[in-house]
């Protein structure tokens, strides 16, 4: 299970950093953009899309004719249909380190995805993003609890090392007697701090957990 937890941690640090790479190349991206809207080339984008079969060349091409369409200068509906595309990259990605799909999260996913275009743009332009974090949280707080495995199942591990240590070897003086209290209170406090986050129901999927660990 130990083993389980610290792959599960590799994994979401994998994915907290290819969501990362790929928000900066899409920013990147919209900020090339002139006042008309015209995107150039983006060689990194592109090579970030390369593991999900997926490419800007062709969503430009889509992206143009939804402007040429567009009734007035507003631009609702060609933003939305880009950041449908932007959100669905990222859905990609969060299965590309996901064994099997939530339910939960895909039904978000395919509500978000389904709305129309102006709640789709009204949204992306919030700080919170409500209805996209619906989906993203979910997946994250999936993949973001392994880092609990880690820390109850290591605090469990040096516990029952220090019990061991006593049983077998019978400490003889204060420094074999101090070595095997210190890993009984470190496994105490990584149990404890694993149970209060899982029962409080604190935030994990943050890069402050995988820092700290």
């Amino acid at each position: 299970m130990l083993l389980e937890g610290v792959k599960n941690v590799f994994l979401y640090v994998n994915l907290l950093g290819a969501t990362v790479l790929m928000r900066e190349a899409f920013e990147e991206l919209m900020n090339s953009a002139n006042e008309d809207w015209v995107f150039p080339e983006h060689p990194r984008i592109e090579t970030l899309l390369l593991p999900l079969k997926m490419s800007w060349a062709q969503q430009n091409l889509d992206f143009k004719r939804a402007v040429m369409s567009e009734p007035d200068d507003s631009f609702v509906a060609p933003l939305a249909q880009v950041i449908r595309w932007y959100e669905t990259i990222l859905h990609n990605i969060y299965l590309l380190f996901i064994d099997e799909q939530d339910p939960e999260a895909e039904y978000e996913f395919s509500k978000y995805i389904s709305s129309n275009d102006t709640v789709i743009y009204k949204d992306a332009m919030e700080d919170d993003q409500a209805a996209v974090s619906r989906f993203t949280d979910r997946y994250e707080e999936i993949m973001g609890y392994s880092i609990l495995w880690v820390l109850a199942v290591s605090g469990t591990l040096l516990f029952c090392m220090a019990i061991l240590n006593v049983m077998q070897r019978r400490p003889r003086n204060r420094f074999a007697w101090a070595y095997a209290f210190n890993r009984a209170i470190i496994g105490s406090i990584l149990i404890f701090i694993g149970g209060v986050v899982n029962k409080l129901k604190l935030p994990v999927n943050s890069l402050y957990w995988l820092y700290w660990l």
